[in-house]
C-alpha cells in the first residue's frame, strides 16, 4: 500500500481549483469550530447527568485515538522526509525533544525565582505556542491532500478534527483558566493563518518536513505523557474503539 501524505502530496505545489479552495475554506471552517467549541463540548460532558461515563469514554476514545494516529500518522509520515533532510530526520526530531524539555525545566526555574507565581504561567505558553504552530502546519499542507480526492479529503478532516480535540481537551483538564481565556484563540489563529497561507503560498516541502521534525518530540511526549496516562475510570473496550475507529479513518484516508 503507497501511503500518500499531505507533506509529501504538497511537494507537487501544483495551484488549487476553485472547487479546491472551497474545499479549504471548508476544512478550515471546520477545524475553528472544533476549537471555538471544544470548551463547552467538554463542559457539556463534565456536567450532564451522566458525567462520569462520559469523561469516562472521553478520555478513553482520545487516548485511543492518539495511539492509532502516532503509529499509522506521524511516524510513517516522518519517515516520508525530504531527501535532504533525510540524513538528519531523527537528530532533528531529538533535537526538538531536548528544546521542549529545555523550556519546559527553564519554566519551572523562573517560576522559583518569582514567589507569587506558579509555572503554569511560563509553561502555557509554551505549550501552546507549539500547538499553534502545529495546527498552521496541518492546514498549511492540505493543498496536497486535496489532490488525493474529497472523499479521502473528508476522512482526513474527521480524524484531524478527532485528534485536535484530543489535544483541546487535555489543554482544557491541565490549564484550564489560560485555555479558556486565550488558549483555544491562539489555536483558532494559527487554523486561519494556515488556511491563508494554504491559499496563497505553495508549500515547500524541506520546511515544512523540517517544521514536522522539530515538533514530532514534542508530539509524541504530549501523546504519551498526557493522553496516555493512568485515569482512574478510564476503559479498555473505549480506548480500543477509539483506536480501531481512528485506523480505519487513517487507512481509508492513505489507501
Amino acid at each position: 500500500m503507497v501511503i500518500n501524505t499531505p507533506l509529501a502530496a504538497a511537494a507537487n505545489n501544483l495551484p488549487l481549483t476553485r472547487e479546491e479552495h472551497l474545499i479549504l475554506l471548508g476544512f478550515t471552517v471546520a477545524l475553528v469550530v472544533v476549537h471555538l467549541l471544544s470548551s463547552y463540548v467538554i463542559h457539556t460532558l463534565k456536567h450532564s447527568h451522566h458525567g462520569l461515563r462520559l469523561e469516562t469514554i472521553t478520555v478513553s476514545l482520545g487516548g485511543g485515538v492518539a495511539v492509532a494516529y502516532l503509529f499509522l500518522y506521524l511516524l510513517p509520515k516522518l519517515d516520508q522526509t525530504h531527501p535532504r533532510l533525510a540524513p538528519w530526520n531523527h537528530l532533528v526530531m531529538l533535537g526538538g525533544l531536548l528544546l521542549v524539555l529545555g523550556l519546559e525545566h527553564l519554566a519551572k526555574y523562573l517560576a522559583e525565582q518569582q514567589p507569587g507565581q506558579s509555572e503554569a504561567e511560563f509553561t502555557v505558553p509554551v505549550h501552546i505556542g507549539l500547538l499553534a504552530l502545529y495546527n498552521l502546519l496541518i492546514v498549511y499542507t492540505i493543498p496536497g491532500q486535496l489532490k488525493l480526492g474529497l472523499g479521502k479529503s473528508a476522512a482526513y478532516l474527521v480524524a484531524m478534527g478527532l485528534h485536535l480535540f484530543g489535544d483541546n481537551y487535555f489543554l482544557e483538564e491541565k490549564f484550564p483558566h489560560p485555555y479558556r481565556r486565550w488558549g483555544r484563540y491562539v489555536l483558532t489563529g494559527a487554523v486561519v493563518v494556515g488556511g491563508m497561507g494554504a491559499a496563497w503560498a505553495p508549500a515547500n516541502k524541506l520546511v515544512t518536513d523540517l517544521l514536522l521534525a522539530t515538533l514530532a518530540g514534542f508530539i509524541i511526549l504530549g501523546i504519551f505523557r498526557e493522553q496516555l496516562q493512568e485515569h482512574q475510570e478510564s476503559s479498555y473496550p473505549w480506548f480500543l474503539t477509539g483506536a480501531v475507529v481512528f485506523g480505519l479513518l487513517l487507512i481509508t484516508f492513505k489507501a
